[in-house]
């Protein structure tokens, strides 16, 4: 989606508005208008949205994001157990004992 850029002449506000092609041109005879309530000036340039990244760099960011979960679970991180388990802690208590990742007998292997 086009990004269009404006600035504010009363606050010296810079913003960046993203729309479609067509929502920009039904609002661009009434204006477009700061939060301060001033009308915006349109910058023209050229302003580019794509950002690529391969599948390896991807499939890395992923990897790290599980690594760091599975670091907090060892470290029996309290509120990242209780994201992955969906539910209160001590009701799975009652349950179901104490999650492996709180009473210390949780082990990685590999």
């Amino acid at each position: 989606m086009p990004n269009y850029l404006f600035d504010c002449a009363k606050c010296n506000e810079e913003k960046r508005l993203t729309m479609a092609m067509s929502e920009y041109m039904n609002k661009k005879d009434s204006g477009f208008y700061c939060d301060c309530g001033n009308k915006l000036n349109q910058r023209f340039g050229f302003l580019s949205s794509n950002i690529k990244r391969s599948s390896e760099e991807i499939m890395n960011e992923i990897k790290e994001e599980a690594r760091s979960i599975v670091k907090k679970i060892d470290e029996g991180n309290v509120q990242t157990v209780r994201e992955i388990y969906g539910e209160d802690l001590n009701k799975q208590k009652e349950n179901y004992g104490q999650p492996a990742a709180l009473s210390g007998s949780f082990k990685r292997t590999g």
